[in-house]
């Protein structure tokens, strides 16, 4: 086998020579930043707060371009360094059982009109950032991530703590036929040289455990399928409660769906209501996993979840078909369409395209926004589980702690400031009983009050700004949280309570941990009479109170205590919540009592895994859920519920307080170079399912040999 420099690559220096000069690209445009921050300190207003207005404006626009010179000058260095290394330095024939299914799903993906790129983990004992040579990249596409682009960042998740997770692949798709062509490569892989490693889609990366990016899993990333386009706006629609229904790839956003939804409302000024959708309010959330998962927001008590204003859906299968279920559907796709109601994302297939159901509100709404001091949160408490879930189903709300900072009430009022102010005096907040200092309720358009409760919210550390202008992988990037983070749910049924004891153990973590959030959500009002019937989500009826719980840190060697502090407090509230969880909220805690604890158990449960076993028995897709027995895979426990498979789960929540493995991340991240990989142990697949053998009888002699 011959290494030899090819006379077409680039020299040693020339790849050098490149390199250095996007390294001073960078320094002058970091040069520029930092000037327009000083010019933008002097001669301005006293008013601090236009000085603080204009210097964000002028370091957002450098910024924009420090961000551009980079991706432009480093991703045209990275990518000839990567050939010239490819050519220079010796690489391994894939040994391992799962290296051997990368190399044959490359190989077969190679052979079809695949558009995006397959970016697959280094081979054993080589240097962590030469890529893989079988990784495959279409330079001239320019909306997906650019060439550049390594196996670290294509694993990269917002969430800082899951970030250390190694997918087998990554196979970023621009559209529906990239992900069949994938999930046809996938199959004939394994029906070439045996096994079947998890395969785990991508929207925005959300999923607190990182379960959308598993070690050894085959990771189909849908970022890129971003489209939105209106199928019907006003009388075309079809029934009384959408005022319009759009059409949008899996991997849009939040905040860009709220952004054309503002469009919307001007194009069609004429229509007596306004356009709105029951999304949540973090921007960068992938809003086909929000959906897909049930979907709580501010139109919720009115509207129900995100889920239930799903008419259709596009989804590729295991075995590789593309199909379209609706509201409309039969039999066996009926089942499949309730289930993609509210189920979770990538539980049964590849969801590419949803229908989605804008609903009618006025065309302006009121937000709110009350702010009050630590010392009255037990009141604060007290007050909002004993009132809201009752009050008008117009409102909708969140109240938010953060350590023993203020705390915030805020939601979203479907009618005028005036009318939001009399109501809020019928109960503790605004009667007298409670003493806030600060007080908004603004009157906005919908694109308005979505923008505020989005990027106004103080505890969102992410904002839309690169939703526009960024690459997927770089938006991912760019995005993720500063700080290591354990997330919780819970929800309180009737005729349960937290009451004085419940409440006083949230106060007294908050008072304990700085970084410790708490938040409330009301429920009731449209949750009394949803039931089942519209999808798989069980918290309806009697749910009351849903609890979001986490705590933040920054070294990664805290993590362990972290987690068990986490664990303490989810141990503290047990005697006052249901046991019940939030699917799109998922812990690997729970992973031995999936079916009770995200589904309620009962015939719910049931229905879930029939759908499973009937449209994926081989438990191609997903991490926790699985309706497969016969595979071993999961096992009957006590009350419907599902005892899932350990080593997913170990390995999803594995690792997290290695020291090296953080510290590599972070040697990444600073432009350090890695040590080689070792011998992964972490192959958790029969190595008896594949052979060098059967493989190179597939694909040829020469086929592993780079």
């Amino acid at each position: 086998m011959s290494f030899a420099m090819s006379p077409d690559q680039p020299s040693t220096a020339e790849t050098l020579g490149l390199l250095d000069s996007a390294a001073q690209k960078v320094a002058t445009a970091a040069s520029s930043a930092a000037s327009a921050m000083r010019k933008a300190s002097f001669g301005m207003s006293p008013n601090p707060d236009e000085v603080a207005k204009t210097m964000n404006e002028k370091l957002s626009m450098t910024t924009e371009k420090v961000h551009e010179s980079a991706s432009r000058f480093l991703g045209t260095a990275a990518t000839t360094l990567r050939t010239a290394a490819s050519s220079i330095i010796p690489q391994p024939e894939p040994s391992t059982s799962l290296d051997i299914f990368a190399a044959a799903l490359s190989l077969n993906l190679a052979t079809t009109s695949f558009s995006g790129h397959l970016i697959l983990r280094p081979l054993p004992n080589t240097p962590s950032l030469l890529p893989n040579p079988r990784d495959i990249l279409n330079t001239t596409n320019t909306h997906m991530p650019p060439a550049g682009l390594t196996y670290h960042r294509a694993r990269i998740l917002p969430g800082k703590r899951v970030s250390n997770h190694e997918p087998l692949a990554v196979a970023y798709c621009m559209n529906t036929d990239d992900v069949q062509a994938v999930m046809k490569a996938y199959r004939d892989a394994r029906d070439a040289v045996g096994g079947k490693p998890r395969v785990n889609v991508r929207s925005g990366g959300h999923s607190y455990e990182g379960l959308s990016c598993e070690t050894d899993a085959v990771v189909v990333d849908v970022s890129a399928i971003n489209h939105i386009e209106p199928v019907a706006v006003g009388e075309g629609v079809g029934n009384e409660e959408h005022g319009a229904v759009v059409k949008v790839g899996a991997g849009i956003k939040t905040g860009k769906l709220y952004h054309r939804i503002g469009q919307l409302n001007k194009e069609y000024p004429d229509k007596g209501y306004g356009l709105d959708f029951p999304a949540g309010v973090c921007p960068t959330v992938g809003a086909a996993g929000l959906v897909l998962g049930g979907g709580y927001g501010f139109l919720a008590r009115k509207f129900g979840l995100a889920s239930d204003h799903l008419l259709a859906a596009t989804l590729v299968t295991a075995d590789g078909k593309v199909i379209r279920v609706s509201q409309d559907s039969t039999g066996d796709e009926k089942e499949l369409f309730w289930a993609l109601r509210g189920a979770g994302g990538g539980m049964v297939g590849a969801v590419t395209e949803l229908e989605l159901g804008l609903v009618k509100v006025p065309e302006m709404l009121t937000v709110i926004r009350v702010e009050y001091p630590f010392e009255q949160s037990l009141k604060i408490m007290e007050a909002y589980e004993n009132n809201l879930p009752d009050m008008d189903e117009r409102l909708t709300t969140q109240l938010t702690f953060v350590g023993n900072s203020p705390a915030v009430f805020q939601g979203k009022f479907l009618g005028t400031p005036t009318e939001a102010v009399k109501l809020l005096r019928e109960c503790p907040f605004l009667d007298g009983t409670l003493e806030p200092f600060h007080m908004d309720f603004v009157h906005c358009p919908p694109a308005e009050a979505n923008t505020k409760l989005s990027l106004e919210d103080p505890h969102i550390t992410n904002t839309a700004k690169y939703e526009e202008e960024a690459e997927p992988a770089t938006k991912m990037w760019e995005l993720q949280e500063p700080a290591y983070s354990k997330k919780k749910s819970d929800f309180i049924y009737a005729p349960h309570q937290l009451g004085p004891e419940g409440r006083q153990a949230i106060y007294d973590r908050l008072c304990k941990d700085k970084e410790a959030v708490m938040q409330f959500e009301a429920y009731g009002a449209s949750f009394k009479t949803r039931g089942t019937e519209k999808g798989p989500y069980p918290h309806t009826e009697s749910a009351r109170i849903s609890l979001q719980y986490w705590t933040n840190w920054t070294d990664a060697l805290e993590t362990a205590a972290k987690e068990q502090s986490m664990n303490e407090w989810e141990d503290a509230l047990s005697p006052f919540s249901s046991g019940a969880k939030y699917r799109n909220y998922e812990c690997t805690r729970n992973a031995k009592k999936v079916g009770k604890t995200y589904f309620g158990g009962g015939e719910g449960w049931k229905r879930v895994r029939a759908v499973k076993k009937r449209w994926d028995a081989q438990s191609v897709f997903g991490h926790s859920v699985d309706g497969s027995l016969e595979e071993g895979e999961a096992s009957e426990g006590e009350g419907g519920e599902v005892v899932a498979d350990a080593a997913v789960v170990e390995k999803a929540g594995a690792g997290q307080t290695k020291n090296d493995e953080q510290e590599e991340l972070k040697s990444e991240r600073n432009g350090e170079v890695h040590e080689p990989c070792t011998e992964r142990p972490t192959d958790r697949v029969d190595e008896e399912e594949f052979t060098v053998k059967g493989a190179k009888e597939k694909y040829g002699p020469g086929a592993f040999t780079v």
